[in-house]
């Protein structure tokens, strides 16, 4: 369980990119990044699961960084746009707030 924080993390961040991108119709860059973390998350967890001997912490951590990655490159292409309103950036920033503050009461209750 403790392996899977940093991808609940990043979909923290993913969530609102993702839900950007649909709303500007920017459909494909979310399937090509999609298709290339998938490639990658296949051989990472691959290495991690079989090769390294880490079995489910294997896993849980190409998970974790496939879920990273699919974040940076979704960022960094919003990043090339020139029109990202700031509002978009504020709606990641209080998205981000209320998943963390979740986090912790989920925390506090196991």
């Amino acid at each position: 369980m403790l392996w899977l924080v940093p991808a609940l993390l990043a979909y923290a961040i993913l969530q609102p990119l993702v839900r950007y991108f649909q709303m500007q119709s920017l459909l494909l860059p979310m399937l090509i990044t999609s298709c290339i973390v998938f490639c990658v998350h296949i051989l990472l967890c691959w290495a991690l699961v079989f090769k390294t001997k880490l079995k489910n912490v294997g896993g849980a951590l190409s998970f974790s960084i496939s879920v990273w990655l699919n974040v940076i490159i979704l960022g960094l292409y919003m990043d090339t746009l020139q029109h990202v309103p700031k509002h978009a950036l504020h709606s990641l920033w209080t998205y981000s707030k209320e998943f963390v503050s979740s986090f912790d009461l989920q925390s506090l209750l196991q």
